[in-house]
């Protein structure tokens, strides 16, 4: 009986050292390559079985190592683990969420193309319900997404020694989805700017961001009514970094992250400055871009009347261009309608997309 429970005592202990080393692999190494280095110690001290069939008893959902590596888009973990042994497939205790449907929620695209590569289940169900054949789908449709983005900034880009130290004076999203329907906007004027600064800034600025009337602070130049823009940016009372943080939470809303391209008339110098004011921002977007002035160019060197009519189409429109920025937003993707209307013509798509 002594040795039966010396051998207890010495499972426990085993137990609880194991425990305390995975809790902290999983809790507090964030980093791939330390799972990688810790896992070939872990699997020879305990064995694959144990380290397979353990759960975090001090997470909710009571995660396996194999949620927590998806979750966490640990693809070469995931790949290491599938190798091993480990069940790809298997459910948390809370809720019946595989790693895939984790991987989902997440919106993890690598880990998901890693784990539906490597042949898990996609059609498994959680406790709502859920197959992640249809989350999936949901995801995919989601990185399709597109960011239409202008900023109104404090030197042009034509100013080049100027404008790399440009700032941000307003900003304008409306985010989309793969046939132009608004999901989500959002709108920011920028603080912190004096009226000395602005005074201060080009000739451009000055016929075009001052009032549209006298008797305020920016009274318009002669014969220059503006759009009243300085005006705004003095009242501001919302700094770069929370419009940085807002804008953020209604991209992670609608995108994924790094998948969906920015989008807007030569938005290349919008993602220029991005880089350089909000790099978390620049960070979250895709590579890619969609130059909705590269459409009105190309009308202009091969179909001149093409071109014609889509001013006069714009010109009709509630969008004629005046610098500010959700205005311009508007107008990219009203041309955006239109070029897919009257240039990329697909019977289907044009007669969905008719103006209403």
């Amino acid at each position: 009986m002594d040795a039966v429970t010396e051998e207890e005592n010495v499972m426990t202990e085993k137990l609880v050292a194991m425990t305390e080393e995975l809790v902290t692999m999983t809790h507090f190494m964030t980093s791939e390559d330390a799972w990688l280095s810790a896992m070939p110690e872990l699997i020879e001290t305990y064995g694959l079985e144990a380290l397979s069939a353990w759960r975090d008893e001090r997470n909710k959902h009571k995660h396996k190592l194999v949620h927590t590596a998806a979750a966490r888009c640990f693809v070469v973990v995931l790949k290491a683990m599938a190798a091993l042994g480990f069940d790809l497939n298997v459910q948390r205790d809370s809720d019946q969420c595989t790693p895939l449907h984790l991987a989902i929620f997440y919106k993890k695209p690598e880990a998901i193309a890693a784990l539906k590569a490597l042949g898990v289940d996609a059609s498994l169900e959680n406790s709502y319900g859920e197959s992640c054949n249809a989350k999936y789908e949901k995801l995919a449709q989601s990185m399709l997404n597109i960011v239409f983005l202008d900023l109104e900034l404090t030197h042009g880009f034509y100013d080049t020694d100027e404008w790399r130290g440009s700032k941000i004076l307003e900003l304008a999203v409306v985010i989309t989805d793969k046939d132009l329907k608004e999901l989500g906007r959002g709108h920011w004027v920028v603080a912190g700017f004096s009226a000395d600064e602005l005074n201060g800034l080009a000739l451009f600025h000055q016929k075009t961001f001052r009032d549209a009337e006298p008797g305020g602070t920016f009274p318009p130049l002669p014969d220059a009514p503006g759009n009243g823009l300085f005006t705004d940016v003095l009242g501001s009372a919302t700094p770069k970094e929370q419009v940085a943080q807002q804008l953020l939470a209604l991209l992670s809303k609608h995108c994924v992250e790094k998948a969906c391209p920015i989008a807007g008339f030569s938005i290349q110098c919008d993602r220029e400055v991005l880089q350089r004011e909000m790099p978390e921002i620049y960070a979250f977007l895709n590579h890619r871009i969609i130059d909705v002035s590269s459409f009105t160019g190309m009308m202009e060197r091969w179909l001149p009347d093409a071109l014609a009519a889509w001013k006069e189409d714009q010109g009709q429109g509630p969008s004629n261009y005046n610098h500010r920025a959700m205005n311009d937003v508007e107008a990219s993707i009203e041309t955006m309608h239109w070029v897919r209307r009257n240039l990329l013509v697909q019977p289907a798509a044009a007669e969905a997309d008719e103006p209403k």
